[in-house]
């Protein structure tokens, strides 16, 4: 990395909240983890950015919170200002390898560790960017000097923990291997885990001729009189060290003592972990342990971490460098001491589906501390994080190729096919085995180039550098096939985009399979930050026009995106609001309806509307009078298992309202028992209910039917449309069939 220059200036702090979830949840003796609220810490001085990461953790008798550690830092902007200018007068002064002390003791005094923590990180990172050197560089530490980390098995049933293990060597070559153990099952549960992870490893050096160690952490799980029977147990099981098996205490006497009584009849290196959490506790507890963990949430940073390091070796302890569930800047930061370890612990970025950094290399199971200049790792922003707006990573050029197992002839195709025809993005083949080698035209009626091949491997010819997934199975689930075919994507380069409920970001099999550069996008899920709806839509100055229909997959979709086209053609400002996952993949933005819990699905959709209002997508300002907001339907209220139809009601505050039938179509599909009401009625319920629930008093209107005449012939489309022109009074045109002219001059009628 190359150093920044200088530039005068005030040094300013920055925050930003994200989330990191982990691919698989750990469980440990304190309860079950999934995901935590992280910080990005960032200083800005002289043209030069130093990042740190910190967050919430929990070790059972001390406790933070996010948010009281971004109060504790954002308190702290006003005394960092004339921070940088001190800091730049010491760069070049003789010794000056490491950051000044003096200038900084005082901004981290007071702090809590986690917020210590975070500013610790910024900090360095400046510096050593402004000395355009990594800081083991800078320390005097040798990179050649690092050793395997260790990756970790939470509690479970024992057939699970084996999966995880199995999961972890489809990862990397795992060579060490720490259990969690302190199970709430009790202490038979334990020694059934030790002994079925024992024989596979076992197994596994027979098989490969790799020999692997445990280790077990019972993170406080245990009593002194358990840790005393279980200690020479687990020492006969093979298991190479135990780590904080007795409860942390506050009190620095009474947690010594635990250490203390259990130290002479421990045959296994004893590790203080929540035990320990600075340098005075590695001088108190040094006489009665064997190894402590560092973790530089916990301890508060790198300039601590560093001196317990140094302070432990010169006590004859080894060390472990451990963390929580951190990204990898953290993790990062943690590298640039791993030639000082014995035991490395970094292995949550590992088990993460979102880590927003970059920079963090490893050589089978050993990381490597970043060469790159300060801490060596960017920021990048997570095609999907935390609180941000869904909006595809999709560009206009990239060449996609559609994965439609079956799905090219019917229904369960709709979303490839959707893609077919409208897709603003270059589609290059489509890979459906049961329709190989026929033009996509007789297969679906689409007039569409894209050659139909039997595998991904016969796409690949044809270059394509996005894999959409385009069938939309019954709940949502990837099946067999269509998984092989995802994952050969995946190592042939290619990003996947997955509209499926399954999300496949969360596979560890095949998250491990994505590189520098790829993504995986799972756009099936509720945003961030949700509020409840407060018809703030009905504000705006524009026109909204909600498609509504009289069953699920009768062409909502398809009717407003071609609204859009006319409007678009005739100079109007008209936006589409994708509520499904080939609205959201076609137009870049929306939200999955489906992935919204009901309490909160029509505020997604208000959400979406404001958005798609506000005019921030590239080349739109805020909408006019003039201007169309038309919302994609789901569902329907005539389908006794939809929920859809009224949050995007009261979500979108519609003026106007479009009403979508199939031409012919008398019950609900796969019901034929519910039949669907006769259209006037249809209209009748409609308009009831976009007029409750309104602080403008509107009374909005069906001004139009979009009716899909895709199964019949010209003739019979031609009657089936006089025909509900006659039972409702209104006019009915086939958008696709006869082009959205007719239907849009309706509209603006």
């Amino acid at each position: 990395m190359a150093s920044c220059q200088r530039e005068v200036s005030v040094m300013h702090l920055r925050l930003r909240r994200f989330r990191l979830t982990k691919a698989v949840p750990l469980a440990i003796s304190r309860g079950s983890s999934s995901g935590v609220e992280h910080l990005l810490v960032s200083l800005d001085h002289g043209g030069c950015t130093g990042l740190g990461e910190t967050g919430s953790f929990d070790t059972g008798h001390r406790r933070y919170t996010c948010a009281a550690i971004a109060a504790e830092l954002e308190a702290l902007g006003p005394r960092l200002a004339p921070l940088g200018e001190g800091l730049e007068a010491r760069l070049n002064l003789p010794g000056g390898t490491d950051l000044p002390h003096d200038l900084i003791n005082p901004l981290l005094a007071g702090l809590s560790p986690p917020a210590r923590c975070g500013l610790d990180l910024a900090l360095h990172d400046w510096w050593g960017k402004r000395r355009a050197q990594p800081l083991h560089r800078l320390w005097g530490l040798d990179p050649g000097a690092c050793v395997a980390t260790s990756v970790t098995l939470g509690l479970g049933e024992a057939s699970a923990v084996l999966a995880r293990l199995e999961r972890w060597w489809l990862q990397l070559p795992a060579t060490r291997i720490k259990l969690k153990l302190g199970s709430p099952d009790g202490l038979e549960h334990d020694r059934a885990l030790v002994i079925a992870v024992a024989e596979r490893l076992q197994q596994r050096h027979q098989q490969l001729g790799q020999a692997c160690e445990l280790q077990v952490d019972a993170n406080g799980g245990w009593s002194l009189e358990t840790a005393l029977t279980m200690a020479p147990w687990l020492a006969e099981q093979g298991v190479v060290l135990l780590e904080q098996p007795v409860a942390p205490l506050l009190d620095p006497e009474a947690d010594t003592a635990g250490f203390a009584a259990l130290k002479p009849r421990c045959p296994l290196p004893l590790v203080a972990d929540e035990s320990c959490w600075n340098r005075s506790d590695v001088e108190r507890l040094a006489p009665h342990v064997d190894g402590i963990n560092i973790k530089l949430l916990k301890c508060g940073g790198l300039r601590e971490a560093l001196g317990m390091a140094r302070d432990a070796h010169t006590r004859g302890l080894r060390v472990m460098l451990g963390c929580y569930g951190d990204g990898s800047l953290l993790n990062g930061a943690a590298a640039q001491l791993l030639p000082l370890v014995h035991w490395p612990d970094l292995d949550s970025h590992l088990n993460l589906v979102d880590d927003p950094f970059t920079g963090l290399e490893r050589r089978a199971d050993v990381l490597l501390p970043p060469t790159g200049a300060g801490l060596g790792i960017s920021w990048r922003e997570p095609c999907q994080a935390g609180g941000m707006p869904i909006s595809t990573p999709l560009q206009p050029d990239q060449r996609l190729v559609l994965l439609l197992h079956g799905g090219s002839d019917n229904l369960s195709g709709k979303t490839g096919l959707a893609m077919l025809r409208y897709s603003r993005a270059p589609i290059v083949a489509v890979v459906d085995p049961h329709r190989a080698g026929q033009p996509l035209q007789a297969i679906c009626g689409i007039d569409h180039p894209a050659p139909v091949v039997a595998s991904l491997a016969e796409a690949l010819a044809h270059d394509p550098q996005v894999a959409v997934i385009g069938l939309a199975p019954s709940g949502g689930v990837l099946p067999d096939a269509l998984r092989r075919d995802v994952a050969a994507a995946l190592r042939a380069g290619l990003s996947v985009a997955n509209g499926l409920h399954t999300r496949l970001a969360a596979d560890p099999t095949l998250a491990a399979l994505v590189q520098q550069g790829q993504w995986i996008w799972d756009l099936r899920q509720e945003p961030q930050g949700l509020r409840v709806a407060a018809a703030r839509a009905a504000e705006l100055p524009c026109r909204r026009l909600l498609a509504v229909g009289s069953d699920m997959a009768v062409g909502k979709m398809s009717a407003c995106l071609e609204l859009q086209a006319e409007a678009l053609r005739r100079g109007l400002d008209a936006r589409f609001v994708g509520t499904g996952q080939a609205g959201i993949l076609i137009s870049g933005s929306g939200v999955a309806l489906d992935a919204v819990r009901v309490d909160y699905a029509a505020g997604a959709v208000e959400a979406a509307v404001l958005e798609a209002a506000d005019g921030t997508h590239p080349g739109l300002g805020p909408v006019t009078s003039a201007s169309w907001i038309l919302v994609e339907g789901q569902g329907s209220l005539a389908h006794p298992g939809s929920t859809a139809t009224l949050p995007l009601i009261r979500g979108s505050q519609p003026t106007d309202l479009l009403l979508v039938h199939r031409a012919g179509q008398g019950t609900i599909k796969g019901l034929p028992q519910v039949a669907v009401p006769p259209l006037p009625e249809l209209v009748t319920a409609v308009e009831a209910l976009a007029a409750l629930a309104r602080p403008d008093g509107r009374k909005p209107r069906v001004r139009a039917i979009a009716l899909n005449t895709a199964r019949l012939d010209a003739a019979e489309a031609a009657a089936a449309l006089s025909s509900a022109r006659a039972a409702t009074g209104l006019p009915c045109h086939d958008p696709v069939r006869q082009g959205a002219v007719e239907l849009l001059d309706a509209l603006l009628d």
